[in-house]
């Protein structure tokens, strides 16, 4: 279930075009560059609101102490949320339709907001823009792009579960009234590996998800993200994860009542994803060996192809 928070987005009380949602958690080093990255948008109509969650250094008072605009909103959490929770909680802060989930320690482009906001605005089948992004840190540096997701609301889950991981979407510009609740992120005991992709899948269920070709967004790598975290596991725990995952993105599409109608597709897609049929997606090279033999993969294959319960 979506960890969610009261206040919830109403058409009725709208003040910008657009909010930037922040969540942040020890982030001293680095929330002022991402703050400087939003005060420099060409688009001047904006809300940013920045919840800095229960934290042992300095990220709140180098905020309060230096933020003098009127446009931003700071929120200091008295507890520890957790990065889903801390997500959710800025998003229901939000009173704009179109929303942005912008982590703290990453860089937008001066035009951002500029380029992307009118794609979404002038077409509404689309529940989501995005920008290519350029990785940083670490003497690391990639280029990151996801294709757009478009077509019937069928195609789009088909191309999706077959052909889609690295999650670029959720650097993107969200129609809220288009997607309702499924803007909020949910939680997973194999630290929340994966949930900004299953965030992307649910998405797709409501509109189109449309690529801008330009880097417009810089994701900085730390070691001391949950992305890497993830890389550092044993083949045993990335093939537990990569099955709940593909569980999880079944159940999303029950819950749609997808299978009542495209059961034969459907299951064909997840079991593509699972084993990675159609496109190398979670760690394949690693994984190859096991996907096929593991006892979880035929007892999954077993329960998508079988009956709803």
């Amino acid at each position: 279930m979506p960890l969610v928070f009261p206040n919830f987005w109403s058409p009725f009380n709208m003040t910008s075009d657009i909010t930037l949602c922040i969540p942040a958690y020890n982030a001293s080093p680095f929330i002022l560059e991402t703050i400087d990255s939003v005060c420099n948008q060409t688009y001047r109509n904006f809300h940013c609101i920045v919840s800095v969650d229960l934290s042992n250094d300095d990220t709140y008072h180098k905020l309060s102490s230096s933020l003098v605009d009127k446009r931003f909103t700071i929120h200091r959490q008295q507890r520890r949320l957790g990065w889903a929770r801390n997500v959710n909680y800025v998003i229901s802060k939000s009173t704009s339709r179109y929303v942005c989930i912008m982590p703290h320690d990453d860089i937008i482009h001066p035009t951002y907001i500029d380029k992307l906001l009118p794609i979404i605005k002038n077409d509404q089948e689309i529940a989501a823009v995005y920008s290519d992004i350029v990785q940083f840190g670490d003497g690391k540096e990639a280029t990151i792009k996801q294709p757009s997701v478009s077509g019937s609301k069928l195609e789009r889950i088909l191309d999706y579960l077959n052909h889609h991981y690295n999650c670029v979407v959720f650097r993107g510009i969200v129609d809220r009234e288009k997607v309702g609740d499924d803007i909020y992120c949910s939680s997973n005991k194999f630290d929340d590996f994966s949930q900004d992709t299953i965030w992307g899948l649910k998405l797709a269920l409501h509109g189109k998800l449309i690529r801008h070709p330009k880097i417009l967004y810089s994701k900085r790598y730390l070691d001391t993200s949950y992305h890497h975290k993830w890389q550092q596991w044993d083949t045993q725990k990335n093939l537990a994860a990569w099955a709940y995952h593909c569980a999880k993105c079944l159940h999303i599409l029950m819950k749609d009542g997808q299978l009542h109608s495209h059961r034969t597709e459907i299951s064909q897609a997840i079991i593509n994803r699972l084993l990675q049929r159609k496109a190398p997606l979670w760690r394949k090279s690693e994984l190859q060996d096991h996907l096929n033999y593991n006892e979880m993969v035929p007892r999954l294959i077993t329960n998508i192809s079988g009956k709803d319960g």
